[in-house]
C-alpha cells in the first residue's frame, strides 16, 4: 500500500519520508530530494542536530543516479537515519550496494549510524551483500553502544535480507567468522560485547540463513509487482494520529469506552454504584451524561415514586431523597440496549472498578437499590461526606435496618418499608 499524505512530515522523533511506491516519475523523487535538502540545510545553518527517524523509500525503481543522489544528500549532511526501510526496490542492485557500502565507509560515525536496514525483495546477490559486510566489517560503527555505558553490551545493525538473490554459503560464512549473529521474531534480537558480533540478522527458523530465490535478479520491468506488507510500524503511526483527531476522553469515561461500554449505559450504571439508587431520574447530569434519554422503560407500572422525608433537626445532613423500589410482583423489567449494558457494566466493575466502587455496590445491593441521594443527586451534595463516628447504640425501630458505609466507614440506617435512609439513628 502506497503512503498517504506529506511525503515529508516533522514527528517527535524528527524528520519522516513517506515514500514507499510514491516515485513513479522522477519529478516526484526530485522534489522530495529538494525538499529534504533544503531542510537539512536550514538545520546545519542553525547548529541544530536532525534525526531521520524513518526513511521508507520502499517499492520503487529508483535509477542508480538516484540512488547515489539520496545517500550523498544524507552524507554530507551528516544526518542520521535511525531505520532505512528500503525493501522491495528491484533496482537496489549490487551496484546500489556499493553506493550505500561507501556511504557507511565515508559518512558514518557511531553517533550517525542506522539502528536498522531492511532490505528484503530486491535484487541483491552474493556479490552486493559482500560489499556490505565488509564496510560493516571495516568500520567501528557497530555494536551501537551507549556513550554513558563505555564497555557494555550494544546493539549491533538489525539487518533484513530475505527474498534476495544471496548464496547461503555466503550467508553462512559470514555467520561462522562471528560478524552475524541471527534471531528469530519470536527468539528476539540480542546485543553484543563490544568487539563481536556486528549484524543481527532475521532469520525465520532458528539455526538457519534467511530465504533467498534461486538465479539471477529478473530485470526491473520483469520484476514482479510489490506485494502487501503488514506494516506494523506505520499501522501505529496512523493509529496514534487518529487517536490524535479524536476527543479526548478522560477518566471514567475513557475507561467505559476502553471496555466497549457506552456513556449512556456507564451512566446508567454509575448511581448505583456510587450508592445513589438503582434508577436515574430525568435531567440527573450523572458523570457528565444527561439521563433523559438513559430511563429504563417500565412494562405495566409506574415508575418509581420520590419520597421526601421529614424535614431533620438543626445539625443535621442534608434532606434525604430516596427511591421506592418497585416489587417483582410489578412485573417491571428494564427493555433498553442500554440498561442491558449497564447490567453487564456492574458485573465487570466488581473485578475492575475502584476500591469505592466496589464498597458502594455491595451497600447498594445490600439494602435494595437506593443510596445517598441529596439535592436531585448533584456530585456537589455527596461531597458532603459526614464526619466519622461510632455506631449508634441501642435499638432501632422496625422497619429501620442498621448498615454499614464501605464508601465513607460509618453506619447509617434504612428503612425496608419505604426505603428512606439517613446518617442519624432514627
Amino acid at each position: 500500500m502506497a503512503a498517504q499524505g506529506p511525503v515529508i512530515v516533522q514527528n517527535g522523533t524528527g524528520i519522516e519520508v513517506k515514500g514507499r511506491r510514491r516515485f513513479a516519475t522522477s519529478n516526484v523523487f526530485e522534489a522530495m530530494l529538494n525538499d529534504l535538502s533544503g531542510r537539512l540545510t536550514r538545520s546545519l545553518d542553525q547548529s541544530k542536530s536532525v534525526v531521520i527517524s524513518d526513511l521508507d523509500m520502499s517499492q520503487n525503481k529508483l535509477t542508480t543516479d538516484q540512488w547515489e543522489s539520496l545517500f550523498m544528500t544524507l552524507g554530507v549532511a551528516g544526518v542520521r537515519v535511525v531505520r532505512f526501510r528500503l525493501f522491495g526496490c528491484p533496482t537496489l542492485n549490487d551496484e546500489v550496494m556499493q553506493k550505500i557500502a561507501d556511504y557507511f565507509r565515508t559518512n558514518l560515525t557511531p553517533e550517525t549510524a542506522p539502528a536498522e536496514m531492511h532490505l528484503s525483495d530486491c535484487a541483491i546477490t552474493a556479490e552486493g551483500f559482500e560489499h556490505l559486510m565488509s564496510a560493516i566489517e571495516e568500520t567501528e560503527l557497530y555494536p551501537l553502544i551507549n556513550p554513558q555505558q563505555p564497555g557494555a553490551k550494544g546493539w549491533p545493525l538489525y539487518l533484513r535480507l530475505e527474498n534476495n538473490y544471496i548464496s547461503e554459503d555466503a550467508i553462512r560464512q559470514r555467520i561462522d567468522s562471528g560478524l552475524i549473529q541471527t534471531f528469530t521474531k519470536q527468539s528476539k534480537a540480542q546485543k553484543s560485547e563490544p568487539g563481536g558480533a556486528k549484524v543481527n540478522l532475521v532469520v525465520m527458523r532458528e539455526n538457519s540463513s534467511c530465504p533467498q530465490k534461486q538465479g539471477p535478479p529478473p530485470a526491473p520491468e520483469n520484476a514482479p509487482p510489490p506485494k502487501h506488507v503488514h506494516d506494523k510500524f506505520a499501522e501505529d503511526q496512523q493509529r496514534l494520529t487518529q487517536q490524535q483527531q479524536q476527543p479526548q476522553q478522560f477518566g471514567w469515561q475513557a475507561n467505559w469506552m476502553a471496555r466497549g461500554i457506552t456513556p449512556q449505559a456507564a451512566a446508567m450504571a454509575l448511581p448505583a454504584m456510587l450508592g445513589y439508587g438503582s434508577m436515574v431520574r430525568p435531567g440527573m447530569n450523572v458523570g457528565g451524561c444527561q439521563a433523559n434519554a438513559m430511563r429504563p422503560q417500565m412494562m405495566g407500572a409506574h415508575r418509581p415514586q420520590m419520597i421526601m422525608p421529614r424535614p431533620q433537626m438543626m445539625g443535621m445532613q442534608s434532606p434525604q431523597m430516596a427511591m421506592q423500589r418497585p416489587t417483582a410482583a410489578q412485573g417491571i423489567r428494564p427493555t433498553t440496549t442500554a440498561t442491558q449494558q449497564a447490567q453487564q457494566f456492574n458485573g465487570n466493575w466488581g473485578q475492575n472498578g475502584s476500591a469505592a466502587g466496589k464498597g458502594a455496590a455491595a451497600a447498594a445491593r445490600s439494602r435494595g437499590s437506593v443510596g445517598t441521594v441529596g439535592n436531585a443527586g448533584s456530585a456537589a451534595d455527596r461531597s458532603r461526606t459526614p464526619a466519622a463516628r461510632k455506631p449508634a447504640a441501642g435499638g432501632i425501630p422496625k422497619p429501620w435496618e442498621e448498615h454499614f458505609s464501605e464508601e465513607y466507614k460509618i453506619p447509617y440506617f434504612w428503612n425496608s418499608e419505604t426505603g428512606e435512609s439517613l446518617w442519624e439513628k432514627p
